[in-house]
């Protein structure tokens, strides 16, 4: 049975409405970034720490995260097979603006150099992960949550479909249990 987390509803909420000052805080937050298209030779100078390519990488994805504010922990860059996998962890950041630079990296891509590379983040180019998301929520359980064609439970499923949609995934269904 899945559960919506309040953080979810919240988060999906703010991003629907537009509001931009609701700030959700985090003491710790992390995200993996898959890039693709990018060159074999590209992704195989990102394995040297010490070179100009991956301190550019390091120095853009700095640039793209800045807006998240907090402190960054460690930004770790690998060559993940087909793609380049960019795990990035910081405290204290706005998870609200997350979502928001997270669907932007999505839909406009991550450039990087005259490249714009795709970006994913559940793995890398076609790969299909299925997996069950359990959320738990501080929220008043209504027994229109069972019925799937009330406006209670349409309201939650486009809510947390948009967030998927937005990070680049997509859920196969929903159930709300109390």
């Amino acid at each position: 049975m899945t559960r919506l987390s309040c953080l979810t509803v919240y988060l999906a909420l703010t991003l629907l409405a537009g509001n931009a000052s609701c700030q959700v805080m985090s003491d710790t937050m992390s995200i993996n970034l898959y890039l693709q298209n990018m060159t074999l030779s590209d992704r195989s100078a990102l394995a040297d720490n010490k070179s100009q390519n991956y301190m550019d990488m390091v120095a853009k994805v700095n640039e793209y995260l800045s807006p998240i504010g907090g402190e960054k922990e460690s930004i770790t860059v690998s060559n993940e097979g087909n793609c380049v996998k960019i795990i990035i962890a910081w405290k204290n950041g706005n998870q609200t603006t997350l979502a928001m630079v997270a669907e932007k990296l999505q839909k406009d891509g991550f450039i990087f150099g005259n490249q714009t590379l795709g970006v994913s983040f559940f793995g890398c180019a076609a790969e299909r992960t299925l997996v069950r998301v359990t959320f738990f929520v501080d929220l008043a359980w209504s027994e229109n949550f069972r019925n799937h064609n009330s406006t209670e439970y349409q309201t939650v499923l486009q809510i947390v479909n948009n967030v998927f949609m937005a990070l680049g995934g997509s859920f196969q269904a929903l159930e709300i249990a109390q």
